[in-house]
């Protein structure tokens, strides 16, 4: 069976319009923090100056690749054990929050040592986001695993294989009659132009229906579809012998032989192990 993927959340930023939306958002959110410092100098009578601000203020940039990262961490160390699951929240929101915290003061100093005269020093930055942005950052980060365990539990339940009730019996017409015929006793179909031959192990019949329409009846996983025009019972297949160029022969239950095509392989590869 093929094993689903499924994403970390963030990775969604990066299809459609969502790389867009999140720019957005983010220039919205760092526009709001440097008209807060406006204003804020406004009513203290401090100096403002944009070019900090805006310098101080793209620490909230930051985020998105630190999220990226500790998604990354997150389906490595992902645990159902809830306690667990609890401590690694908190040691993210620790480590990921500090360690932002720790590379934008590097970042700051180094782009006001190009900017400013005298330059900004990193212990005084680092105290003031420490003290300002540590609880914010903590937060988001702690959260963060929260987020991607409600992802996980969303995407499991849409893979969730919808309930199908195959027949137990299909209906093939034999001249004027109709017979119920017991699927389980099919051992293969294949076309047999303008007619689809269905055989079982000491009869076949003809029927007018599509291979398109035969396999939308039948169970999957038991009947596969091995070849374009035909369909194997996998309970019914004795050995399998390979042709040397990925194809194989099939000899079934009944004495007969199907070709496995290379092409329809992803359906049948589960035959070979």
């Amino acid at each position: 069976m093929e094993r689903s993927t499924i994403p970390f959340p963030s990775q969604s930023l990066f299809k459609g319009k969502s790389p867009a939306i999140f720019l957005g958002c983010l220039t919205l959110f760092i526009g709001m923090a440097i008209f807060q410092d406006y204003l804020f100098s406004r009513l203290n009578n401090t100096g403002f100056y944009i070019s900090e601000s805006l310098l101080y203020n793209s620490l909230w940039a930051f985020i998105l690749p630190f999220a990226l990262v500790e998604g990354y961490f997150l389906k490595q160390l992902y645990t159902k054990n809830r306690s667990a699951f609890f401590l690694i929240a908190v040691g993210f929101g620790a480590v990921f929050s500090l360690t932002h915290l720790l590379v934008f003061a590097g970042y700051f100093v180094t782009i006001s040592h190009f900017l400013y005269s005298p330059t900004h020093h990193f212990s005084p930055i680092f105290n003031t986001a420490i003290s300002n942005q540590l609880a914010f950052l903590f937060l988001i980060y702690a959260t963060i695993p929260f987020i991607y365990r409600a992802f996980l539990k969303t995407k499991a339940q849409s893979f969730k294989p919808i309930a199908a009730n195959y027949p137990e019996k299909i209906n093939i017409r034999l001249g004027t009659k109709i017979t119920a015929l017991p699927t389980a006793t099919i051992q293969f179909i294949t076309t047999d132009k303008p007619y689809l031959a269905i055989y079982t192990a000491d009869q076949m019949y003809l029927s007018d229906l599509s291979l398109k329409a035969f396999e939308a009846l039948l169970k999957p996983g038991l009947f596969l579809r091995v070849h374009r025009s035909s369909i194997v019972n996998a309970d019914c297949i004795k050995t399998l012998k390979s042709r040397q160029n990925g194809d194989y022969d099939a000899a079934l239950k009944n004495g007969k032989t199907v070709r496995l095509s290379r092409h329809f392989r992803s359906t049948w590869q589960q035959l070979l192990h």
